[in-house]
């Protein structure tokens, strides 16, 4: 028997990243019965959809004692070290056990912890990077004016790159790694030669290919929103599409983001006067966000190019290419590797210019040509994002046979 245990630093059944490990736990067990998956939340859990688990009796879920996070990081390093422990002292010595290391842990010292506890016990241990940690710190940037917000933005950098640092450099340690792009692939290989490239998948078994004809041209926009992911440049797009008198189109936005962020989108709604054309729903389960992505006519991804978006690969893509829809993204990361411009989707750059025409060319498109489009997205995603196509090499890699 082998049983292979997920660390996780926490389960979000509604993000994308626990769609993804999903799908690499059913990538494990598929054909197998000699194989077990156990996820192990760390820090907290939310509820989790029983539904994702209906046919897989070998894929369990256990959760901590809380599912409150603790916000006093001495106690959270504490009690993730005594967890460790506690599931090195519980493997069966009758099975082969295999540690999966989901993206890399917030602390450094944590990681370095388990990685030696497991190699000085023999075991195999594999980390899944679907980014690299320097790009969120990059990313922070100094936004603050005032000198004490710009001295903890320091502090605080100086810190995310340090700790980044260290475990850019731990991927060594790794018996392999398993990542989501090309470009990530040929960062990684400078520390590590054993590495095996997956792209973003996704549950394309409930993610069906519906047609629907809509009286008004609907424009699906999903995912988290923030300034990076291009919801400025949409607000100024469907005020260029207004200007130019087209009306028959609304731009629905599905997706969480903070109460700041809320206010200012729906200010800039109200400045823009667009209120008739675009519709803001928030957050939504997501289950229920698949099949909205059906009711769309078009969906956009529209994310600008950062270190995180370049070196990951984003979830939505792999959902909107199943969904059978028209897509229309920038070319970021490998999304330009999948995408044939006016064939299975269009690419835009990261502007309302740019965002709006190809918008315009896709409401004229004639109804034949769009589903056309649509199928060929479909098809694709059938072929590169799907855990089934990929399943007996990763297997080999995980199981090392």
């Amino acid at each position: 028997m082998i049983t292979v245990t997920i660390l996780i630093k926490s389960i979000v059944s509604n993000s994308a990243s626990f769609q993804r490990i999903m799908e690499y736990s059913k990538g494990l067990v598929f054909n197998r019965q000699d194989v077990e998956v156990h996820f192990i939340s760390l820090d907290y859990c939310t509820s989790i959809e029983e539904s994702q688990f209906l046919d897989y009796d070998n894929i369990h879920i256990e959760t901590p004692s809380t599912n409150r996070k603790s916000r006093n990081p001495i106690y959270g390093l504490y009690y993730r070290l005594k967890k460790f422990n506690c599931i090195i002292k519980s493997l069966h010595s009758d099975c082969r056990n295999i540690f999966i290391l989901y993206a890399p842990f917030d602390s450094a010292i944590e990681e370095c912890y388990f990685i030696a506890y497991l190699k000085k016990k023999k075991i195999r241990v594999l980390s899944e990077r679907n980014e690299r940690a320097l790009g969120m710190a990059i990313a922070q940037g100094f936004m603050s004016r005032s000198i004490v917000k710009t001295l903890f933005s320091l502090g605080t950098k100086l810190y995310c790159i340090f700790s980044s640092f260290i475990k850019d450099r731990l991927v060594c340690f790794y018996d392999g790694n398993i990542v989501i792009s090309k470009s990530f692939l040929k960062w990684i290989t400078q520390y590590n030669s054993n590495n095996l490239l997956i792209p973003t998948l996704c549950d394309c078994y409930k993610t069906k290919n519906v047609i629907i004809t809509n009286d008004v041209f609907q424009i699906g926009y999903f995912g988290s929103i923030n300034k990076d992911r291009g919801i400025y440049q949409l607000l100024d797009c469907a005020y260029l599409l207004k200007q130019k008198a087209i009306n028959h189109f609304v731009i629905n936005i599905y997706g969480s983001c903070s109460y700041v962020m809320k206010q200012k989108i729906m200010k800039r709604i109200e400045i823009l006067k667009i209120d008739d054309v675009v519709s803001f729903y928030g957050e939504v389960d997501h289950v229920y966000s698949l099949l909205l992505q059906q009711k769309q006519d078009c969906l956009l991804l529209i994310n600008k190019s950062t270190l995180q978006t370049e070196y990951g690969f984003s979830t939505k893509f792999a959902e909107y290419m199943y969904s059978g829809k028209v897509v229309i993204t920038t070319a970021i990361s490998d999304n330009y590797k999948y995408i044939s411009d006016g064939e299975n989707g269009f690419l835009t750059k990261f502007d309302s210019t740019s965002l709006a025409m190809v918008i315009e060319k896709c409401m004229f498109l004639p109804e034949s040509e769009k589903d056309a489009i649509g199928l060929a997205a479909h098809n694709t995603a059938a072929k590169y994002f799907n855990i089934r196509n990929y399943a007996a090499e990763f297997q080999q890699f995980v199981f090392n046979e």
